[in-house]
């Protein structure tokens, strides 16, 4: 009977160690204990922590080497104080084009920002004057993203009538929750960035309210700039698109044609097939 109670005691302290590696590896807080005087028993919480990050880091070790696990899948949203998951469903509204989901997040500055993440899972950080391990070691980077974009792949290309910016973010989260079990609160976000609208839809203003209705001439204008301006630029990038286009130079195609498709192909990439379809491009 003590044998038994004294085992769960043991167990459960291993637990609580284990708990707190975890916090240590995600979060990068741990412990202070240089707030422990006794030197004895500083080591020893020393030696149980250490027990507590083998046990973490094993049990980590064995998930990623099992079929049985996969990177969680983050909160549904979009827009927020931090980076946002937009599920595959709704991926559509950027790099649908490469079937990847895109993270979103809105800056203090009032600029919307794509979130890039390179992970390759065996990366980890070493944070801090102690040496505290981070155990996600992904690079996350901010890019600038044009707002028109996101409304191009969000908006319901098939509107034939006029709505606000409200309502049809509010469509947008409608046919979210039919698709995906959960709502898209964060979404109404978008609304700050409803002046992008008219860059792709008819406007009229009824009743003191701008009112939008999705337009194939004004997205395909959008487009075409885009493009114009990549081109204009491509010069700057020899070690990139312009080695793309020397290929297309070798195997042929006329220089202004090249610096044409390469350009194109590469704004189109941050195009839906659902909406390339619709744009007739």
């Amino acid at each position: 009977m003590a044998l038994s109670r004294i085992t769960r005691y043991a167990i459960d302290a291993m637990m609580v160690s284990t708990v707190l590696s975890g916090i240590k590896h995600t979060s990068g807080l741990s412990l202070d204990l240089t707030r422990v005087d006794e030197p004895t028993i500083r080591r020893i919480l020393e030696k149980y922590l250490e027990a507590g990050d083998f046990c973490f880091e094993t049990a980590l070790s064995m998930a990623q080497g099992s079929s049985y696990f996969r990177l969680a899948t983050p909160e549904l949203s979009l827009f927020g104080d931090t980076h946002r998951h937009v599920q595959d469903s709704i991926k559509d509204s950027i790099k649908d084009s490469a079937g990847v989901p895109a993270y979103f997040g809105v800056h203090e500055d009032g600029q919307l920002y794509e979130v890039l993440v390179v992970r390759d899972g065996t990366r980890s950080w070493l944070v801090g004057g102690d040496a505290q391990v981070i155990a996600d070691g992904a690079v996350r980077l901010l890019s600038p993203v044009d707002p028109a974009f996101v409304w191009l792949g969000l908006i319901n290309t098939e509107q034939s009538s006029y709505l606000s910016a409200e309502d049809l973010l509010e469509a947008v989260a409608e046919r979210h929750a039919a698709s995906l079990s959960g709502s898209w609160p964060d979404i109404l976000q978008l609304e700050r960035f409803a002046v992008h609208l008219a860059r792709i839809c008819d406007t009229q203003h009824v009743d003191g309210r701008d009112m939008y209705r999705p337009s194939r001439e004004k997205a395909r204008s959008l487009i075409d700039g885009k493009v114009a301006s990549l081109c204009a630029k491509i010069d700057s990038a020899p070690d990139t698109l312009g080695v793309q286009v020397r290929r297309l130079e070798d195997a042929g195609e006329k220089t202004e044609a090249a610096r044409e498709k390469v350009c194109r192909d590469l704004v189109m990439s941050y195009i839906s097939r659902s909406t390339a379809e619709w744009l007739e491009i």
